[in-house]
């Protein structure tokens, strides 16, 4: 024999129990689960007389850091963040994804942050200073750097 289903209504009201079955809804839709799952982020800078560039690639819990010259080839070191660090990270590369549309404004020197996300990718740069630049793209530079300057990179 089956039984009903029997919420406490009583003690509740039936509004209040609406209430809370769809805040539990909504909340699972907006949960982490519904987010672009991120593979990788490269944040970078360079330009200027020499062409001089410096790369650092996130993927989960490791950060390269490479630099390069023109065709001369590269250089490549390796570090490994903690999970508050890759989580930080990762959240706001969602984030970005998200909210920020195309931004190319490359200027002599400039800065960039490609966000990699089931094979497709979403280039920002900027540099120009004709062109304002988004404050999410400014933020998260610099949360990246200052994680940057934390690690100890090694061949």
């Amino acid at each position: 024999m089956l039984k009903s289903f029997w919420i406490p209504v009583g003690i509740f009201g039936f509004h209040h129990v609406r209430k809370i079955l769809l805040f539990l809804f909504f909340g699972f839709l907006r949960s982490p689960l519904s987010a672009q799952p991120i593979d990788s982020v490269k944040v970078g800078n360079g330009g200027g007389f020499t062409g001089q560039s410096t790369v650092f690639t996130w993927h989960k819990k490791e950060m390269a850091r490479g630099s390069e010259r023109g065709t001369l080839g590269s250089t490549q070191e390796k570090a490994t963040l903690s999970c508050k660090q890759s989580h930080a990270l990762k959240k706001k590369a969602n984030a970005i994804w998200s909210k920020e549309g195309p931004f190319e404004h490359p200027s002599n020197t400039f800065k960039w942050i490609e966000v990699y996300s089931k094979g497709q990718v979403k280039k920002y740069v900027w540099g120009d200073p004709a062109f304002s630049t988004p404050s999410s793209l400014q933020e998260y530079y610099s949360q990246f750097m200052d994680i940057v300057k934390t690690l100890s990179f090694k061949k």
